[in-house]
């Protein structure tokens, strides 16, 4: 298996990759030889899912709709570009992502590098919203 599918906790099923930048082509047409992956949301609740955001704007328009597609013990990644990256800027951050996805309903409860330009946060229900995908 892929090291970054092993760092995002990757199990089983269909792995669905929303808005993912150019640069990031090749690494998913290497998961996409070796396990189901989709591009778009499916009509099925989605158990893995890596949404690409590069600013504030995209989380509302892209992230907000995808996580109301997921199963109930999905796997949920919100990815945004890094401080520090050379190729992109951006008005969000991890500090300023967290409350966005609170407001949605979601905690962070892991961080992880994806690339020199990518990071990415796994969220999961909110304490004060255990039931949110039941």
């Amino acid at each position: 298996m892929d090291a970054l599918l092993k760092k995002l906790n990757y199990k089983a099923g269909t792995i669905v990759v929303l808005n993912a930048p150019p640069e990031f082509r090749h690494t998913a047409a290497g998961w996409k030889d070796e396990f189901p992956l989709a591009e778009a949301p499916g009509n099925e609740p989605a158990s893995f899912l890596l949404v690409f955001a590069k600013d504030a704007a995209e989380v509302a328009s892209i992230v907000a709709p995808a996580s109301r597609q997921l199963s109930p013990t999905a796997i949920f990644w919100v990815a945004f570009p890094k401080q520090s990256s050379p190729r992109y800027s951006s008005d969000i951050n991890r500090d300023k992502l967290w409350p966005m996805m609170a407001a949605m309903g979601f905690s962070p409860n892991r961080n992880v590098a994806i690339d020199d330009d990518w990071s990415a946060l796994r969220f999961a229900p909110a304490a004060q919203d255990p039931g949110r995908w039941a």
